[in-house]
Order: C-alpha cells, then structure tokens, then sequence
C-alpha cells in the first residue's frame, strides 16, 4: 500500500497504529445500525472485544465516496471514471506488475475535485477526459498482487478462500462473482471462458499457475464490469439519455475488445496497458494528461 500510495489514482497511505482496548460506543452504534439495514455483518459484533483486544488501524487520505453511492447524471462523470481507472490500473500494471483482483464499485471511490465542463467536440475534438472534475481512487487491496521495489512479490493465495469461486447472484453482481471464476480458470488454463470452476483443481492445471504470478488479464475483466456498472448508473440516473446511445456507439469497439469471447487474434486486450493504448489511439486521453499522470507515453501507439 505504501508503494501504491505514490502513484495517481491510488488511496493516499498516511500511517499506521497499534491500538489496545475496547471499541468506542459509535464503532458499536454504526455496527448496530449496519446490522438493522442490511440484517447481517462480514465483522464480529464490536461487545465481543475487551480492554486487552489489540487492533491495527490504518490511516489514509480522503477519496470521497464510493463509486456505488455516486449516480452518474452526466456522461463527463461515466468518461472520467472510465478513463481515470483505465490509466491508474495501467500504470500500476507498469511499475508494479499490479492486479486489483476485486474491482467492484465499492472499491472505486470518487471526489470533486475540480469544476464541471460539457464535452464539445467542435472545441474538445475526440478528447473525453477531465471535463467533470471527478477524481478517482482506487482502494482495498485485500486480494491484490503486486511486485515490489525489492523485487519480493506480495499477493493473496484466493485458493484459499474456495467460496469465493462458488457465490451466485443476478445482474450487476453477476458480473462481480463471475469475474473471480473467469480470474480463476484464467490462471489455471490460460482460457478466458468460465469452467467447472469448483471441479478445476490447482493439479489439473495446464500452466501449473498460482496466485503469486502475474496475470494483468484480471485487470481487463474489471474494466469490464465497470464499463458495465458505468452505463447502468447513467441509464438509471442520466440527465441526457440521447448521450448515453452515443456514449455506447463510441465504445462499441472497445466493448467488443474487453469481452471474454473475442479471442486475443482478433484484437482481445490482454492488460490493462492495451486498453490505456486503445482509448490514446482514440483520442480519449490527451498526452498532457498521461504525463502528469506518470504514464510513458513514449511506449503509446501514436494516434
């Protein structure tokens, strides 16, 4: 994290501490509440907990709200969610070898940071960027993999946690559990289609793979799902709708390009680093922009 913390679109680390004793009354008033709202909570009731319970707690910067709670009313907002995760993921994906693993819309925080500005294509061109003044962060590397300066490389062994790879649900959240199965038979077969997930044992394994190894293809099935996360929000929340049929006839290609059926011969992005060169070919992305946001744009093919 601390790594991480240097880089554009990444949650700022400040520091850490060691903490001994019983939780305040709020921490157990906001677990109450949690627990009326949604009946159930992954963390153990705070009473449980006495003076000699020791916790470490980790102090970061402000990154707003989370993506899940921020409606998308204008398509700048969809553009600069899009594109600021894009190119957050890619040049992690450069400096850290970096996979989120688990990039749902509750790990994606957003936060104004600048005024809003209408996209005019007879002033702008094809740039999409940096017109809503959203910011994003990226947060919660519980299932992340990374390679650090040291060279040690840091990730979470996910075959550890089997449910993972067997939770059902519909819709948006379809989308989320299958990408842990999709990751899974990736790295397990080098195939992008889903298998009998809770019968592929590690030893059946064509490429002999595990979790410490670097596979920036669960980068991609992410931009996918936010891709689809982005244009349910707008559809739902969207002042424009008429933008939203022009926002899918833009992205059509790029659509194509992140489904796992397309095959990598015909043009299927297999890290975040090609789609970053995809919407740069395009247009989306200024040269300025990436340079202040560390991106080499030397390696880029010219657009």
């Amino acid at each position: 994290m601390n790594q991480l913390t240097e880089l554009p679109g990444f949650v700022l680390y400040k520091d850490a501490h060691l903490i001994r004793g019983k939780p305040v009354p709020q921490i157990k008033q906001a677990w109450d509440a949690w627990e009326e709202k949604f009946e159930e909570s992954m963390f153990p009731d705070p009473d449980v907990f006495g003076p000699t319970s020791t916790f470490l707690v980790i102090e970061l910067g402000d990154a707003g709200r989370e993506l899940n709670d921020e409606p998308m009313k204008q398509i700048e907002q969809v553009w600069d969610v899009l594109l600021g995760v894009i190119i957050a993921l890619s040049r992690a994906e450069a400096t850290h070898e970096f996979e989120h693993r688990d990039l749902h819309n509750s790990n994606i925080c957003v936060i104004q940071n600048g005024d809003f500005t209408s996209i005019d294509p007879n002033n702008h061109g094809n740039l999409k960027f940096g017109f809503s003044g959203l910011e994003i962060t990226i947060i919660d590397y519980g299932l992340s993999r990374a390679k650090l300066s040291s060279g040690e490389i840091v990730f979470n062994n996910l075959e550890t946690d089997p449910g993972l790879f067997k939770s059902k649900a519909t819709g948006e959240d379809k989308i989320q559990f299958d990408n842990y199965r999709r990751m899974r038979t990736h790295l397990l077969t080098g195939e992008r289609k889903m298998a009998a997930f809770y019968t592929l044992e590690p030893d059946q394994s064509k490429n002999g793979n595990v979790w410490s190894e670097y596979i920036p293809y669960t980068n991609v099935l992410w931009i996918r799902y936010l891709l689809h996360h982005l244009e349910r929000s707008f559809k739902e929340h969207g002042v424009d709708q008429k933008e939203l049929r022009e926002f899918k006839n833009q992205t059509k290609e790029l659509k194509t390009r992140l489904d796992p059926r397309t095959l990598v011969k015909n043009g299927a992005f297999e890290t975040a680093g090609g789609v970053l060169d995809f919407v740069w070919e395009k247009g989306w992305v200024s040269q300025e922009q990436l340079e202040e946001r560390g991106v080499d744009t030397t390696i880029l093919s010219e657009a």
